[in-house]
């Protein structure tokens, strides 16, 4: 078996209309938004190739978001199939006064063709956060950034045809942005790929008028233990793929295999559709303003506690635990008494799913 490392490298041929995008492609396209162009230097004119030499020769393995990427890199460098494809139109909006954190980028597939490549949650307290408050706002400020990318980019290039796509959060934009989009961008629409992006929140999915013609477009993939790309509604066709990583780094999308070219197909494990079922439960159960106190005071403990990215509190839980449950205490007694709540209600979801089961 492959994953997307492996295939870039047996990619001999270009991206022609003899052999066009395909799943693998896009995933490998999404994937490209998570690079950090921010560390390099962008000319007037680039492409895959040469952004891919820059950060080859400039960058280190520690300056990528993980470490696979530095790998991805080398191969897109000297890949005839991705290399000569432009890049422009990069974007990267994070403002932590409105939890917002965007970034997204555009790849010129061919000269009719472009891929949007959105890119999904960094390894910021502030992504993470706008990640959460998808529970209880109906749009988040990285959607309408997504949004309104894409409406600047396809009045830049009107004549041509569209992709969009990304992983995590990026999924779940590249999906937003199609959604909502005017009718006659619509119609130039290819495909929308989401690689383990969560759904979209209930009533979203109705705005796409017209016999659902972009949800049809739309292909989303998860891996057979997923927690964040079963969450919310997924009125689109969702495929299963064969992911070799365990638990929550199934989210890895290096750890998907890939055959031919194709991603290997899978079925959901017991535990991806148990934490599907006590989600869905406790999203139900729970009002939006808990949810909102909840999050905004889980999030106020992290920070008061010092803790920099949700990594790092995993790795370190023990370290971290005297001075969360210190920053917990310090939190108005309301506060301390939804959260106890919510607990409870997840606790009563999870107790629920199970008898479901």
């Amino acid at each position: 078996m492959e994953n997307i490392n492996s295939y870039i490298a047996c990619q001999k041929k270009r991206v022609s209309i003899f052999n066009p995008i395909n799943d693998v492609d896009a995933m490998i396209l999404a994937r490209f938004s998570y690079l950090p162009f921010h560390k390099i230097k962008l000319g007037e004119r680039e492409t895959i190739g040469s952004i891919c030499q820059k950060m080859t020769e400039k960058l280190k393995v520690e300056d990528f978001a993980w470490p696979d990427d530095y790998e991805y890199v080398q191969k897109m460098f000297v890949s005839k199939r991705f290399k000569n494809m432009r890049v422009t139109d990069y974007v990267r909006k994070n403002s932590e006064k409105i939890e917002r954190q965007f970034s997204a980028v555009t790849i010129h597939t061919t000269y009719y063709e472009m891929y949007l490549s959105f890119f999904g949650t960094d390894d910021t307290l502030v992504g993470w956060k706008e990640d959460f408050n998808l529970a209880f706002l109906d749009v988040i400020p990285a959607q309408k950034a997504g949004a309104e990318y894409l409406a600047a980019v396809h009045r830049k290039y009107p004549t041509k045809l569209l992709r969009l796509g990304g992983h995590s959060k990026g999924g779940n934009i590249a999906m937003y942005s199609a959604i909502t989009a005017k009718d006659s961008w619509q119609r130039r629409m290819l495909k929308i790929y989401n690689f383990d992006g969560p759904g979209l929140r209930k009533g979203t999915a109705a705005l796409d008028t017209g016999s659902e013609k972009v949800l049809r477009k739309i292909r989303s993939f998860i891996p057979q233990g997923s927690v964040i790309g079963r969450l919310f509604e997924h009125k689109e066709k969702v495929r299963v793929v064969k992911s070799v990583g365990n638990n929550l780094y199934q989210h890895d999308l290096y750890t998907w295999q890939i055959s031919g070219k194709n991603i290997v197909p899978s079925s959901t494990t017991k535990a991806s559709d148990l934490a599907d079922k006590t989600i869905t439960n406790w999203l139900e159960s729970a009002s939006k303003e808990d949810q909102k106190i909840f999050i905004n005071s889980i999030f106020k403990v992290f920070a008061s506690a010092n803790v920099n990215t949700p990594l790092e509190l995993k790795a370190n839980f023990l370290k971290f635990t005297p001075t969360l449950l210190k920053a917990y205490r310090s939190l108005p007694k309301e506060q301390r008494k939804v959260i106890m709540e919510i607990w409870k209600k997840l606790a009563i979801s999870f107790m629920k799913a199970r008898k479901e089961k």
